[in-house]
């Protein structure tokens, strides 16, 4: 049975666009109203840019083209970006979510890899949220795009 006491949160996607920034600041005044919890998302698809390295090993140096100078490029690869893409993830949900603990709301953080879309799809169905934020178009806007018909 289902807790009626459970209050459904307000998920922000979050990643670190005008637009993003604009919903996510409107959605915070919604909780505070509502007295809605908050959780902060970021997405990081990491994987196009290990398609992209692989792509690129051609060129390297040959002493890099034995197999086991490749494995060792490409498990440091591997770690800068996932570093990376978690220290970019904590600044996009950073100021977010400074500003939600100062207005007082209950607010939770969620950093994923995989598909925008996709991985923000899930963690809506896990969480159940009130009310999801997010920008009308993000960083990789490229200005060809509209919203809605």
């Amino acid at each position: 049975m289902a807790d009626k006491n459970k209050r459904s949160p307000v998920l922000l996607c979050l990643d670190g666009s005008p637009d993003a920034r604009a919903s996510a600041t409107a959605a915070l005044q919604f909780a505070r109203t509502e007295g809605l919890p908050v959780v902060a998302a970021h997405v990081y698809d990491a994987r196009i840019h290990e398609s992209r390295f692989r792509q690129m090993e051609p060129g390297l140096p040959d002493k890099y083209q034995a197999e086991q100078g490749l494995k060792e490029l490409r498990d440091s690869h591997g770690t800068l970006m996932s570093d990376g893409f978690t220290a970019l993830s904590r600044g996009y949900l950073g100021d977010i979510v400074g500003t939600a603990r100062e207005m007082g709301l209950e607010v939770s953080e969620v950093v994923r890899e995989g598909r925008n879309y996709v991985a923000l799809q899930d963690i809506a169905g896990r969480v159940n949220p009130s009310l999801v934020a997010l920008g009308a178009s993000g960083l990789g806007d490229t200005g060809d795009g509209v919203l809605g018909s």
